[in-house]
């Protein structure tokens, strides 16, 4: 695919959101307690949308399947997921395959820091074993230096 314009400023601002998610992490998935109650976390999600609508980021005109506006909920129940899910199939067509290593890109390792590197086997049904780890670093590190060159 070829990065367009348009293409670039949503990469660029998908990564401007999860770098906001990755700051606040902790708060966003960890679970309940006494000191962090369902309110701190809305809270939080409400922050990085306020954030993400002063940067006028585009996804804020997506609707929602009741054709609603882009809101807190539309940011945490689809964006989010949505985001994660394209890195997850990554991974899962990856396991079910034994030739075929998908490219990740510097989206998808921010969402690999953000769910924890180590809760993937569980998200995508697969074994430890299964996931090459050193394949993986060696992408990141490979993205990395493609970055340094540009």
């Amino acid at each position: 695919m070829i990065d367009t314009p348009i293409h670039m400023r949503q990469k660029e601002e998908d990564l401007i959101l999860l770098r906001l998610i990755f700051d606040r992490k902790d708060l966003l998935f960890s679970y309940l307690n006494p000191q962090l109650t369902s309110e701190d976390k809305y809270e939080n999600w409400s922050t990085i949308f306020e954030e993400c609508r002063r940067l006028k980021q585009y996804w804020l005109s997506e609707k929602n399947s009741y054709g609603r506006i882009a809101d807190v909920n539309y940011l945490r129940h689809v964006k989010w997921k949505r985001l994660k899910g394209e890195t997850l199939n990554k991974l899962e067509s990856y396991t079910q395959s034994t030739n075929t290593l998908p490219t990740l890109n510097e989206i998808d390792h921010l969402i690999l820091d953000i769910i924890g590197r180590e809760n993937v086997p569980y998200l995508v049904n697969a074994s430890a074993s299964k996931i090459d780890w050193q394949w993986i670093e060696r992408s990141q590190t490979n993205q990395q230096s493609e970055a340094l060159t540009r």
